[in-house]
């Protein structure tokens, strides 16, 4: 066997490679969003065809989990001249198995007074730098500028006519009305979900309710929305007191709910233990995997509601033998990539288009100087990645399993050009560090989101946990490598659910449909061969 992965290092054996819930990178996006339609007011005195100068509209909300305080929020909004700002600004901190994670997420959208998207500025911190993405409309033209480390990377694409960003969504809202049964649908930008075209927003007024906010029961209109998105749809619930207050926004997803409630400045930023959230992404393993185990065929049932299906991914490694919705058979196989000097010839790749596993972008950005040079680091003299393409896959797998020295569960989302300059973090850094490694070596690279085995994790035995690694194409196919479970030749306990190159940067491209799982997949191994 080509390959040996240290046996410390098993997926089948002790988790030393850190399994993450899904949230982690995606969670502070979801609840902003939340956010979108929260001045949906009935009886507001402000003028918004006119509002007063300066700062006239101000909400402060906590963020809970599963009843659990994790964060708080803030709503803004701000008229200068013929010119409105709309930011956004959250704060969490989620414990995961005895370490704390801190995200910061701040999102502005710059509007003309009728509601003509501008400019829009986010900026997130998921690991230690900040994220930053910058956006202008000129011509009918998005103009998009990302920063991370000194690492600037501009993309444009064309402007939707009718798209709407913060300020204009309010205004349609009101132009639209609150009366119960009230339904309508508004094409909203929102970087954090899509850059390149809007997401349909689609609205209903339900009618009045009685709700409680803090032991005080208060009259209010309920209004549902559903964000329809290229990886899914979510759904979310707003309830508005008379005076355009929002009350309460919430959500379920992966079984947990989702709230934001609403709050005075001091009680959102009064301090609080971040809940511990782990356990609930684990899932019970019926039957334990040997570590010896050359296959394992998986059952997995899920719900679903009609168009709601997983593509689920096969590779060299995942064979799909049925599937329809609601339920998959999955055979996946230990990966044995002997050695072999057959060339690696980039113009006989199949049908796939490999464009953008090659491409850099924010998450995976193969461009940056630092990590070109690791890469040549890594590759070393004397191997022609062309001609020795696993042998290469390999080295880099290895070179990043050592590399990043420091692993532990307290980074919520590092960009490849983070983990290059700090070698800290779980299965998502050096997922990610490695798929960068492979584009710089010129091999198509990706990532994979999905659900990992593990024989004893967090003090509970015969687990699931949902996990990202690397894969490569290599030889016409994609074939796993893992750098946090320091495997290059996989073993058969790994279940791809979605991947993806991570193109402009959203790790949210393959962490939606997972979060809707999460909480109602049930996973069943039918049969291991020895």
């Amino acid at each position: 066997m080509f390959f040996s992965p240290p046996k410390s290092f098993h997926v089948a054996g002790r988790a030393h490679g850190w399994l993450r819930p899904p949230w982690i990178p995606f969670f502070s996006f979801v609840l902003i969003s939340l956010l979108a339609f929260a001045p949906a007011a009935i009886g507001n005195p402000i003028d918004m065809a006119d509002p007063p100068e300066g700062r006239f509209w101000d909400e402060w909300m906590e963020v809970m989990l599963a009843n659990e305080k994790v964060g708080y929020s803030r709503f803004s909004i701000t008229r200068s001249g013929d010119r409105i700002e709309v930011r956004e600004v959250m704060t969490m901190r989620l414990a995961r198995h005895l370490a704390e994670v801190n995200l910061e997420v701040a999102r502005s959208s710059v509007e003309t007074l009728s509601g003509e998207p501008l400019a829009f500025r986010s900026e997130s911190t998921l690991g230690q730098l900040p994220l930053v993405m910058e956006g202008v409309i000129i011509n009918d033209e998005l103009s998009v500028t990302t920063r991370q480390a000194g690492n600037v990377q501009e993309r444009r694409y064309p402007w939707v006519d009718g798209a709407l960003m913060n300020w204009g969504t309010i205004r349609e809202s009101f132009r639209r009305g609150f009366e119960p049964g009230v339904e309508y649908s508004i094409p909203v930008f929102n970087p954090d979900l899509r850059l390149d075209g809007p997401v349909d927003s689609m609205i209903r007024i339900a009618g009045n309710e009685t709700v409680t906010v803090r032991e005080l029961k208060i009259s209010a209109t309920r209004i549902e929305t559903r964000l329809e998105v290229p990886m899914g749809s979510f759904e979310s619930v707003s309830w508005v007191d008379s005076d355009g207050r929002t009350l309460i926004s919430k959500m379920n997803m992966g079984g947990l709910d989702i709230t934001m409630v609403s709050a005075t400045e001091s009680i959102a930023l009064k301090e609080f233990v971040p809940p511990e959230i782990f356990d609930s992404a684990l899932l019970a393993a019926n039957v334990a995997i040997p570590r010896g185990a050359q296959s394992v065929t998986y059952v997995i049932t899920f719900p679903h509601d009609g168009d709601d299906f997983i593509e689920w991914p096969e590779t060299r490694q995942q064979e799909i033998l049925a599937s329809s919705p609601g339920k998959a058979v999955i055979r996946v196989t230990r990966g044995e990539h002997a050695a072999t000097a057959v060339r690696h010839k980039k113009s006989d790749r199949g049908d796939e288009d490999l464009t953008s596993y090659l491409a850099a972008n924010a998450a995976i950005n193969s461009a940056d100087g630092r990590l070109i040079a690791l890469g040549r680091e890594a590759l070393g003299e004397g191997l022609n990645a062309s001609q020795h393409p696993f042998a290469t896959a390999d080295r880099l797998r290895r070179f990043a399993t050592g590399y990043i020295s420091e692993k532990n569960l307290d980074v919520g989302f590092a960009t490849a050009s983070e983990v290059a300059r700090r070698p800290v973090g779980d299965c998502t850094e050096h997922a990610v560090f490695l798929a960068a490694l492979g584009r710089v070596c010129e091999i198509p690279s990706r990532v994979a989101v999905g659900l990992a085995y593990v024989s004893e994790y967090a003090g509970r035995e015969n687990v699931f946990g949902v996990h990202m690694w690397t894969q490569m194409y290599l030889h016409d196919q994609w074939i796993d490598l893992d750098a946090s479970l320091g495997e290059s030749e996989c073993s058969p306990t790994r279940i791809a659910f979605l991947t993806g190159s991570l193109d402009d940067g959203r790790p949210v491209d393959v962490m939606l449909p997972m979060m809707k799982l999460l909480g109602q997949i049930k996973v069943e191994i039918s049969k291991v061969e020895i």
